[in-house]
């Protein structure tokens, strides 16, 4: 129906056109009446000629009438009601304005002819037969005319019904085989109005069942708010379609996922009456996807246990990098968040440390450009000063737009580099410790001495500078005595004092001095006691610090002082050792003591019997004189007390006459004593210049060693001076020293690392532990005098090399 027609239905009600018979029939009626009384004044004429008009109007208009109903009413019966309920007009409805026409103008035209041409009274019963005639014929041809129209209008209905018929099949076909669901609901109830066969098999109900539901009741509740909002903004015109996932309750009660698209059926700006859904089952994508989030959670919880971040990194043609997947441990080893370096890396380059930079930048484009393994062991710092070791391993390949994307693993080995450092300097401390003690048997003065102590500090123990220092007794004041390393420049102006109310003697050393207890410095930047001194620290790179008082006959005479490039360098360990070195420091300056006294006592003899005597009574060693025979002709007062502490006779504690050599070649110490008694021998004979010889003296309570010393009496008289002297302390530490290497050598065998000793000239390997052995497969005798080259992968030799030329200029 065409937009004409339509309006025209919508004015043109049965109500009206009734209103239009009546107005019409009333006007034509008075215009008659006016007009018949003009031309014919007879009443009883006029009256005829009313009723005659009356009776030819209403048969013909009734006749036309049916007609025309008739018309309409088949429309009717044919599907003519429009939506507001109206009768739809035929396409003949011209013919009512042609009836009007006809009906009216013809019997006035007659009469009008009959008046003007004042005709004869026959001449208007013609006129009125011939209007009779007219509209027989006029309404015949009329009929005639319309039924052809309604007979070739029924036709096109007919053709048009046969055409629908074969569409609504075609549709009902398509619509019932669809391969998604497809469903027409009721949009104000929601209630299904016609459901295909797919749409069914989804919820797992039938048509018929699914005749009686509605769409909210096979909906999730979970999913049933948005789908109702949807819906609503379908009614008010914000949305002329939507797409929705949710879940439909299955028959069984299982859930359905689909993708429910949904368009009204109601024009824009109509009132909402019916919506097509079409569903399509999602439930094998929904699987898949929770099988993948459940694999990938999976993959994440695996990740989230290792110790390291698990990454891919991609090096742009352009030379920028990005993590296009980091895993959540990257927040503990950088520090930074996945997110933060998906698209750009920069933020972990600018906190790798400072002399590991170019390494690590060179490394990754050796990698990229030869596309080998990368791996690398590199520091990173943080803002607060943090620093932590980290080793990279990864496998890059190359990418189609040239970029190069690794994927590999980064963990923290911080703390096997803190245990790696740790056994370095303890080995370091063992190997300073051993030249220390081999440096106070060399050294006869604390001149020659310090020095070399303060050397192999530095050099042997890994110590950045080191310094004795000894206080003069008057100003209070220390006196630098000795230093070396990194930095001894600043002890040119340095002041430290003993003095508790003075402000150079609140640092680490003064300390040290005033309460005699070793002073351990952690944090020598943060240290408030090193505060006047921090400037000095960054310029030469002292991170801790330790200061040691030294002893001389019990006193305190002076510190020693170390600083060291390590934090928390001195664990309980490292103390331990360095205790051992000053108290053997400490026994070398007692010896200095005694031996120069000692010297000082032989050259006295020289000048005096008395003297010499007085000499050897202030001696600490126990002194005897023998002749050429061996006899004891003089003893000191220390021999004297030594006999009586151990309970001689009274008349026996001087001991002269007797025959010392007789006296050692009978002691219970057969070895000891045939040695002593063939040393004092030789002397007496000239073969050898000087005889000493250590021997254990174990007294009841206590455990003693004594050295003996021979030497021939200058002089004309023959005879020789047998010192003995008490060395049982030096014994103990020495003792102490054994203990702490079989220490050493236990936590060397039974390390949970591989821990080797290597000669530098050579490289062979000196001591390997059982762990080494284990790591690389080879026995210890197979490892025994390799060369560590011979140890290390190919790929990795010239980097030993570096470190090992970097390791020997002191780098």
């Amino acid at each position: 129906m065409s937009k004409k027609q339509t309006n025209f239905s919508k004015r043109l009600t049965p109500a009206k056109i009734a209103l239009l018979y009546a107005v019409f029939a009333a006007l034509w009626i008075m215009a008659s009446g006016y007009l018949l009384s003009f031309m014919h004044g007879d009443p009883l004429f006029q009256h005829r000629i009313e009723i005659v008009k009356g009776l030819v109007f209403v048969g013909v208009t009734s006749y036309l009438l049916y007609w025309t109903l008739k018309g309409w009413r088949g429309s009717f019966n044919n599907g003519g009601m429009t939506r507001y309920g109206d009768i739809t007009p035929p396409k003949t409805a011209r013919l009512i304005v042609l009836f009007i026409l006809l009906a009216l103008l013809v019997p006035l035209l007659g009469f009008a002819l009959v008046r003007i041409a004042s005709l004869p009274e026959r001449m208007l019963w013609l006129s009125v037969g011939a209007f009779f005639v007219i509209v027989v014929l006029s309404v015949l041809l009329l009929q005639f005319w319309y039924q052809q129209q309604c007979t070739y209008r029924f036709a096109q209905e007919a053709h048009s019904a046969a055409a629908l018929a074969e569409s609504e099949a075609r549709f009902r076909a398509l619509f019932n085989q669809a391969a998604v669901g497809v469903a027409q609901v009721n949009t104000l109830t929601g209630e299904f109005v016609r459901v295909n066969r797919k749409y069914c098999q989804m919820v797992g109900y039938s048509p018929a069942e699914m005749m009686t539901m509605t769409c909210q009741a096979i909906t999730d509740p979970a999913d049933l708010p948005i789908n109702l909002s949807h819906i609503d903004a379908l009614k008010t015109g914000a949305l002329r379609e939507f797409s929705i996932e949710k879940r439909y309750i299955h028959k069984n009660g299982q859930s359905v996922w689909v993708e429910l698209t949904v368009s009204p059926m109601w024009e824009p700006g109509g009132d909402p009456d019916y919506h097509i859904a079409v569903v399509h089952d999602i439930s094998g994508r929904k699987r898949m996807e929770e099988e993948r989030q459940e694999s990938q959670q999976f993959f994440r919880k695996i990740v989230s246990r290792l110790p390291g971040v698990v990454y891919q990194f991609c090096l742009r043609p352009d030379g920028s990098s990005c993590f296009p997947f980091a895993s959540e441990a990257i927040r503990d080893i950088y520090r930074v968040s996945p997110e933060a370096v998906r698209d750009d890396a920069a933020s972990v380059f600018a906190i790798l440390h400072p002399d590991d930079y170019d390494g690590i930048v060179a490394s990754i484009d050796a990698s990229a450009r030869g596309l080998t393994p990368w791996r690398y062991e590199y520091r990173v710092k943080f803002d607060d000063g943090t620093v932590r070791w980290l080793f990279g391993n990864a496998l890059p390949q190359r990418e189609a737009d040239g970029s190069v994307l690794w994927h590999g693993f980064i963990t923290d080995i911080t703390e096997r580099k803190n245990i790696e450092a740790k056994i370095r300097r303890m080995t370091n401390l063992y190997a300073a410790l051993s030249q220390c003690n081999q440096a106070i048997v060399r050294c006869a003065t604390e001149t020659e001495l310090f020095p070399q102590i303060c050397r192999d500090a530095v050099q042997f123990g890994g110590m950045k500078m080191a310094w004795i220092g000894l206080v003069d007794p008057d100003s209070h004041w220390l006196q630098c005595a000795a230093s070396f390393g990194d930095g001894v420049d600043y002890l040119d102006d340095i002041r430290i004092s003993t003095d508790a109310d003075s402000p150079f003697g609140q640092g680490p050393t003064g300390i040290a001095l005033r309460e005699d207890q070793p002073y351990w410095c952690q944090d020598f930047m943060h240290d408030p006691s090193t505060g006047p001194w921090h400037e000095q620290g960054r310029r030469y790179g002292w991170a801790a610090s330790a200061s040691l008082p030294l002893h001389q006959n019990g006193a305190v005479i002076g510190a020693f002082t170390m600083y060291s490039d390590v934090l928390n360098a001195f664990d309980d360990a490292e103390r331990t050792l360095l205790l051992e070195m000053t108290m053997d420091i400490d026994y070398a300056l007692n010896n200095f003591v005694q031996e120069a006294a000692r010297k000082q006592m032989e050259a006295a003899l020289c000048e005096s019997e008395a003297f010499n005597v007085s000499v050897l009574d202030s001696l600490v060693q126990h002194i005897a004189v023998l002749d050429s025979d061996g006899v004891i002709v003089a003893v000191n007062k220390a021999w004297r007390q030594f006999a009586e502490d151990n309970g001689a006779p009274a008349g026996s504690l001087d001991s002269r006459g007797i025959n010392y050599i007789r006296v050692c070649e009978s002691a219970p110490h057969t070895i000891f004593g045939e040695e002593a008694a063939a040393g004092i021998l030789a002397v007496l004979a000239g073969t050898m210049h000087t005889f000493s010889l250590e021997y254990p003296c174990h007294g009841p309570v206590e455990r003693r060693w004594f050295v003996m010393h021979v030497s021939p009496l200058q002089g004309a008289r023959r005879g020789v001076v047998i010192a003995h002297e008490n060395i049982t302390a030096r014994k103990m530490a020495e003792e102490s020293l054994k203990e702490s290497e079989a220490r050493f050598r236990v936590v060397f065998e039974q390390a949970a690392v591989g821990v080797a000793q290597v000669e530098t000239a050579s490289s062979r390997c000196i001591r390997i532990n059982q762990k080494y052995c284990d790591i690389l497969g080879y026995t210890r005798e197979e490892m025994q005098g390799m060369a560590f080259i011979e140890l290390t992968h190919p790929d990795d030799v010239a980097m030993d090399r570096r470190y090992k030329e970097q390791l020997n200029a002191g780098a």
